[in-house]
């Protein structure tokens, strides 16, 4: 894991194994002064870790930051709420885990590997999983409050839940709304021959979803409703989440492109500009518009 300072001068690394088969797949999580992160062995049956480092020096809990070991490869990205951490694994559960001791607090066994981060929200933690369910538990028991089935894809990555509605993007290549007192289905937008990889984000009111479908991948751009308003064609898979700040969009695709698209009141998007980082030119300034 490495570490760079906004001038992008090296600011230091931390080997988590010296297992060549040890990887980290999920994003690190930034918290209390500590980098929070997942790792674990790609082989088959390989084991896993919750690794907490800390930021900068300093004298805390001293069995901690010891990592927490799990039977199967963390590649969730940790979530942290309220002083716990929560990350699902390729043994089938998810793990709250105190944030200042190392102590496991609960697991919860799902039916398949959790890739999926998990969605905080009020009193409940969501997620979903590689049997294709969606789950929502007691945050501070583990005790399953309800499960949604009506996926035909596994999930990847976080849910986004605003105000009572959990919106769940899954490899089936739907985005399923769910009631988050019920489980029931409020809604779904169907990509129509995509896959939804990353997660979705509002943007001026409305939901922005990315879809990968090769040379025909897009941003769709949904209102509240589920009802499809404008989209933005991109060259190649989009894999990465979303990350929204005010009526900007950003992401990565395939092709190594970071891009950023302006999303105007109407709900139409405009291309702000893109940075190819594998290029030695990396904004081409006679490159036409995606939109």
């Amino acid at each position: 894991l490495y570490a760079y300072d906004f001038d992008n001068k090296p600011a230091g690394q931390e080997r988590l194994s010296d297992d060549d088969d040890h990887r980290i797949v999920g994003g690190p999580t930034v918290r209390d002064g500590y980098v929070f992160v997942g790792s674990g062995k790609v082989s088959s049956g390989g084991g896993g870790a919750i690794h907490a480092i800390k930021v900068a020096p300093g004298d805390l809990d001293p069995d901690w930051p010891r990592p927490y070991l799990t039977d199967g490869a963390v590649w969730s990205p940790p979530t942290v709420s309220d002083g716990v951490i929560y990350a699902g694994s390729l043994d089938k559960h998810v793990y709250a885990v105190n944030a200042e001791t190392g102590v496991k607090e609960w697991s919860f066994q799902s039916g398949g590997a959790v890739t999926s981060g998990i969605a905080v929200a009020g009193d409940l933690v969501i997620f979903g999983g590689w049997d294709s369910a969606l789950y929502a538990l007691d945050a501070k028991t583990g005790k399953l409050k309800w499960r949604f089935d009506g996926a035909s894809g596994w999930y990847w990555s976080t849910p986004l839940v605003a105000n009572g509605v959990a919106y769940a993007p899954s490899l089936d290549g739907l985005l399923y709304a769910i009631d988050t007192d019920t489980g029931d289905l409020v809604w779904w937008f169907d990509s129509e021959g995509g896959q939804i990889v990353g997660s979705p984000v509002f943007v001026n009111d409305l939901i922005a979803v990315p879809v990968a479908d090769g040379g025909n991948s897009r941003i769709a751009l949904l209102e509240l409703n589920g009802s499809l308003l404008a989209a933005c064609r991109i060259s190649d898979d989009i894999r990465s989440s979303l990350v929204s700040d005010g009526d900007m969009l950003y992401f990565s695709s395939k092709d190594s492109i970071i891009w950023a698209l302006r999303i105007k009141g109407n709900g139409n998007p405009d291309e702000e500009w893109i940075f190819l980082t594998n290029e030695d030119d990396p904004r081409p300034s006679d490159r036409a518009k995606a939109c």
